[in-house]
């Protein structure tokens, strides 16, 4: 693939380093999107945690991975691919799918809107994160993800922005100060920022 892809291969090559000898979990759409698939994500990978705790989960396809598309030089495609970290239950082989599904659709958003997520963006979708209506985890904020740092890609420079569920009193408390002082309060006991749908808010503990 590394002459096919180059993007590609670029990212797993950082994932495996964070990763040693772990299998990643992929998903891909049937037919991807440079073939005319709705699917705009070329693929998601997730790998366990090294303490087993948690899932990493990684986009491929907001950057550019096969070959220089865009006319900005500097940036390979948006410039970033997301990252989710969820919680991963005893004995789970493989991440729930509400956290795949919300990674298809914020990278569909981007591509629809044109508009990229930058770090210490928020988003509220007006809906519950996770499968449980009653979880206190309604909204979203974006930082660069503490585990994997920014690169230099074949294509041009490339972030990785971790997607962080965060409830409405955070939200607006990042409002009046900022999405990294919020999530600073958060990383106290919750250093990788997992999103756990089933967490209180930090601003009532």
């Amino acid at each position: 693939m590394s002459d096919e892809a180059p993007g590609w291969v670029a990212i797993e090559q950082v994932l495996q380093r964070v990763y040693p000898g772990q299998q990643a979990l992929s998903w891909a759409p049937e037919v991807p999107a440079s073939l005319g698939g709705k699917d705009k994500l070329d693929a998601i990978q997730a790998y366990a945690s090294a303490d087993g705790a948690h899932w990493h989960l990684v986009s491929f396809g907001l950057s550019e991975l096969y070959e220089k598309v865009s006319g900005n030089a500097e940036y390979s495609g948006w410039g970033f691919e997301l990252t989710l970290r969820a919680p991963r239950t005893a004995g789970a082989s493989a991440p729930p799918e509400w956290t795949v599904n919300m990674l298809r659709q914020l990278g569909g958003y981007v591509f629809a809107s044109g508009r990229p997520f930058e770090d210490g963006h928020r988003l509220d979708p007006r809906s519950p994160i996770g499968p449980d209506p009653n979880t206190k985890i309604r909204a979203l904020a974006f930082i660069r993800d503490p585990g994997l740092a920014p690169m230099q890609a074949p294509f041009g420079k490339l972030e990785f922005l971790q997607i962080v569920g965060i409830t409405l009193d955070e939200l607006e408390a990042m409002k009046q100060s900022s999405t990294a002082q919020v999530l600073g309060l958060l990383r106290k006991t919750n250093p990788m920022l997992v999103t756990d749908p089933r967490r209180g808010s930090v601003l009532q503990a």
